[in-house]
């Protein structure tokens, strides 16, 4: 399998997933996390390896015979048989704010659940892939993929797609089907923020809503040359064609560490995570 998986947190079922493949996960692309607060990154090590995901496609398809071999996502079950225990080899690593975490695609890796009443994490996902404009994301999206890259660094705001070709939203989507869960992390932000919204369900009815924050005084980031080569602005030397790389889900990120320098990634010690709190997902990208 060419897929990468992600641990997905607020849920009830645990695990590690692999299936499908997209060219985000190809070895010349990374993903990484700008972690603004303290943070915790689990992951399971070893299995960014292609005889991982091999071995992983043999010992698991007949344990989910119903997920096809196209699944962009999909969760182990605690009632299944795990052959490579890989809800037992999760590992939860604490990481200092003011971090940047590389990884690779392929490793399974995720967050925590955190407790309702646990202060909220913020941080910027990012990730790095190879020039160009996939036909999938114009199709989905209606935007030419490099553009709309650039644009979400030249204008400051969020692209439409994530590398996966999922569609970015500003809150978990599933919050939608749960609006009790949304208000309470509403109920953390200080009253009269500008993102507290209200929308009108299907029934009719008024749920909770968060709408993006709109900053009108933002000028996007002066770049240094290695920067504007990250973002995909700028030719490497001696590229042919098109620019060999471009700013993953945040495009502004990409400039980030040429500003900067980077952050040097510090885990902390390594812990084994509460399985109930983590599911695994397979991800195209």
């Amino acid at each position: 399998s060419n897929a990468s998986a992600q641990i997905d947190s607020n849920s009830n079922a645990s695990g590690a997933a692999a299936g499908g493949g997209a060219s985000c996960s190809s070895s010349n692309s990374i993903c990484g996390k700008v972690v603004y607060t303290k943070s915790r990154f689990v992951c399971v090590k070893g299995t960014h390896t292609r005889a991982f995901h091999k071995k992983f496609a043999e010992l698991y398809k007949a344990i989910y015979p119903d997920t096809k071999a196209s699944a962009v996502k999909f969760g182990l079950k605690f009632d299944r048989e795990d052959p490579l225990k890989l809800v037992e080899k999760q590992r939860e690593y604490q990481i200092p704010a003011g971090c940047l975490v590389f990884w690779n695609p392929l490793l399974l890796h995720g967050q925590v659940k955190s407790p309702l009443d646990a202060p909220v994490e913020y941080g910027c996902y990012l990730g790095f892939f190879p020039a160009g404009a996939r036909p999938p994301y114009e199709q989905i999206s209606g935007k030419c993929e490099r553009e709309d890259r650039l644009g979400s660094f030249q204008d400051g705001r969020a692209p439409e797609l994530w590398p996966s070709f999922d569609r970015v939203h500003y809150y978990p989507f599933r919050f939608r089907n749960f609006p009790s869960i949304l208000k309470g992390y509403i109920d953390k932000m200080d009253p009269g923020h500008p993102s507290i919204s209200t929308r009108v369900t299907t029934a009719g009815a008024s749920a909770p809503h968060l709408v993006p924050l709109v900053n009108p005084a933002y000028l996007p980031p002066v770049l240094s040359v290695l920067g504007r080569r990250l973002l995909g602005a700028e030719d490497w030397p001696g590229a042919v064609g098109a620019i060999p790389a471009l700013g993953g889900i945040g495009a502004i990120s990409g400039g980030i560490g040429a500003i900067g320098g980077g952050a040097a990634p510090r885990g902390g010690p390594a812990s084994k995570p509460k399985a109930s709190s983590l599911r695994a997902r397979a991800r195209k990208g």
